[in-house]
């Protein structure tokens, strides 16, 4: 467990985004963004000039950042509980998982009391040289494959699953 907590923990960056009770971070000993490199990518841009018939070249329009789709792979363990208490056996190990599935979902999926539905994402760097925000739409939250056993290192019981954070920005990327 502390292996697996530390490599998610000391990862390739780290992200908040605000949850249904207040921030919920993405780098935690519960939860872990496992890969941050979608999220530093720019959305694709719109946008095309214009032909003007009878006259050389063309009339340049602004391009813009499109709205663009992220997929963020992540790991649910469950040998801690989010509120912080650690698994004694591999029942609670287990029992923690599904709360912590269950905490996710309650924090990032119902849509936010905002008017347009969006809610405050914050990723940086390790060490947070760089930080970047946007206000993204959470367009799903999948978990998927499911591990359990015991920490090759200190023995702790763990149940882990690996899953995927779909979000949306409507500007394209993180600024």
């Amino acid at each position: 467990m502390a292996e697996l907590t530390t490599a998610c923990v000391q990862g390739g960056g780290y992200g908040s985004i605000e949850g249904a009770s207040g921030t919920l971070s993405l780098s935690t000993n519960w939860l872990c963004v496992t890969d941050w490199t979608s999220a530093w990518t720019a959305g694709s841009k719109r946008g095309s000039d214009r032909v003007l018939p009878g006259l050389d070249g063309v009339i340049a329009f602004r391009r813009r950042l499109a709205a663009a789709t992220f997929d963020l792979p992540f790991i649910v363990i469950g040998g801690y509980l989010w509120s912080g208490a650690a698994a004694t056996d591999l029942d609670s190990a287990r029992a923690y998982l599904a709360q912590n599935i269950a905490h996710l979902f309650d924090e990032v999926f119902p849509n936010p009391a905002t008017p347009d539905g969006q809610r405050l994402m914050s990723i940086s760097t390790p060490g947070g040289a760089l930080n970047r925000t946007a206000y993204v739409h959470v367009l799903g939250v999948d978990v998927g494959e499911r591990a359990e056993g015991f920490d090759i290192k200190d023995g702790a019981p763990q149940a882990a699953s690996l899953g995927t954070l779909t979000f949306s920005i409507a500007d394209g990327v993180f600024v």
